[in-house]
């Protein structure tokens, strides 16, 4: 008996490490390698929270200088809804997602921008898995304030996309397959308001959204972010299918 007491406490303690080592929170995104924030033409904007299906302000954090008199919101497309721990989900099939960015350029700014100039933008996701699909990664991308494209907004055109943590995370329903994903894009000549947007697999949780822009000539270096080592990723096995509800910090 004592024997067995002490192989289950092993094996208890082993569970503890690995989850300690999985665990992801906010702190996977990363602030911009090029500028800081708050720095003169630049925005942030960040979600954790969605409390309603559209027309979501920004939870975590946003800063602009100098002031844009609109705010950026984030809606879930059909049949996306907003669940009850806060998320975007959706039973019924796949859906997608669309956020509203005001750029210093755009109807709101106060103009009086380089000639030339265009605008950086990085771009950060976190979603829960529904077998080896969060965001479909090659769905994401930039388009103006009325849909149409951007040069440079099509994700073919992104500057970097990576994965910056997969791992399994706390949830209401008990562990999720979790990944987080950073993009980059330069948009030549264009300081105008756009439209970030993606598609989401049905059955998962779209957690947490960062849009950064700065207002430059050309595109800023990639930002550095440390790329998850192969030993802490997990395969996500059923997991992304188990719970698409993250709990809140």
């Amino acid at each position: 008996m004592f024997n067995k007491m002490i192989k289950r406490a092993a094996a208890v303690l082993t569970v503890l490490v690995m989850s300690s080592q999985c665990l992801a929170t906010a702190s996977s995104f990363v602030d911009p390698g090029g500028w800081s924030v708050g720095d003169l033409n630049t925005t942030y904007q960040e979600w954790d929270l969605f409390v309603s299906p559209t027309g979501n302000l920004p939870d975590v954090g946003h800063t602009v200088s100098p002031a844009i008199s609109s705010d950026p919101t984030i809606d879930a497309l059909a049949p996306g809804f907003n669940s009850g721990s806060g998320n975007f989900y959706s039973f019924a099939g796949d859906y997608g997602f669309m956020t509203e960015i005001y750029n210093h350029g755009g109807r709101s700014g106060v103009g009086g921008l380089p000639f030339g100039s265009g605008t950086h933008v990085i771009v950060q996701t976190s979603a829960t898995l529904n077998g080896n699909t969060g965001v479909y990664a090659n769905t994401l991308e930039l388009v103006d304030a009325v849909g149409d494209p951007i040069v440079g907004g099509a994700n073919a055109n992104a500057l970097r996309h990576d994965v910056i943590f997969e791992g399994i995370v706390s949830s209401t329903f008990g562990d999720v397959y979790q990944r987080e994903e950073i993009w980059e894009f330069y948009l030549p000549g264009f300081v105008d308001d756009f439209r970030v947007q993606a598609d989401v697999i049905v059955h998962s949780s779209f957690d947490q959204l960062r849009v950064d822009t700065a207002i430059s000539g050309e595109a800023y270096p990639t930002t550095s972010v440390v790329i998850p080592e192969p030993s802490s990723i997990l395969a996500p096995g059923s997991l992304g299918v188990l719970s698409a509800f993250r709990r809140k910090n």
